[in-house]
């Protein structure tokens, strides 16, 4: 029986190799997969090529366009209170090992924080109670407190209603009540297209 089971694994050993020889013979190479975030369908690739040429198309007919963009996401923020090597540093014996600690345990708690930004710095910061989503009610509110903010941190952009509103297409960012507030405010949105966490600036330059 044993070698019948030995048999068994150098003749499957011997077809893999096969077919790996044969695959590399037509040029054909293992490789490791990529992963993204997101397996997009055509008609999101196109969306986003779509969202993609719009911003461009702006950009190229109104060099401020930029620099009137705010853009805003939520982010988790880890209450980390990292410790340098002297505030860590115990007392031992001659005899005793060198205590040891790892170079960063993330807490388990976390807090939420809505952030908007433009080409000037923060605009507004509202932190989300714990325990709360956010939902359509709570996002209006983070809206109406944005007002406030550009109001009185842009006040020339606000007299002249001079910005555009950028945000990631979550579910509460898209909802009825949320369109029908920035309408009823004239504000316009920048086109962001669907599953694209590659194109949320906060990531990238208010937290890298």
């Amino acid at each position: 029986m044993e070698s019948w089971r030995k048999g068994m694994a150098r003749t499957a050993s011997d077809c893999i190799r096969s077919n790996m020889d044969a695959k590399a013979s037509k040029g054909m190479k293992r490789v490791c997969t990529n992963f993204v975030p997101h397996l997009l369908t055509d008609d999101q690739r196109q969306r986003r090529i779509s969202a993609s040429s719009e911003m461009l198309e702006a950009i190229n007919e109104d060099a401020t366009f930029l620099k009137r963009v705010i853009t805003g996401d939520e982010s988790w923020i880890h209450s980390d209170d990292p410790e340098t090597k002297a505030q860590s540093s115990q007392w031992k014996s001659p005899t005793s090992p060198r205590p040891k600690k790892a170079l960063m345990s993330r807490s388990a708690t976390k807090a939420m924080i809505v952030t908007f930004f433009d080409s000037e710095g923060l605009v507004h910061k509202q932190w989300i109670p714990q325990g709360q989503k956010v939902t359509k009610e709570v996002y209006l509110d983070v809206l109406r407190a944005l007002r406030r903010s550009i109001m009185v941190k842009r006040p020339e952009r606000w007299r002249k209603q001079d910005f555009i509103l950028h945000h990631y297409n979550a579910p509460a960012h898209t909802t009825i009540k949320v369109t029908e507030f920035l309408a009823k405010h004239s504000t316009p949105v920048a086109p962001h297209p669907p599953y694209s966490l590659d194109l949320v600036p906060n990531d990238f330059f208010l937290f890298p």
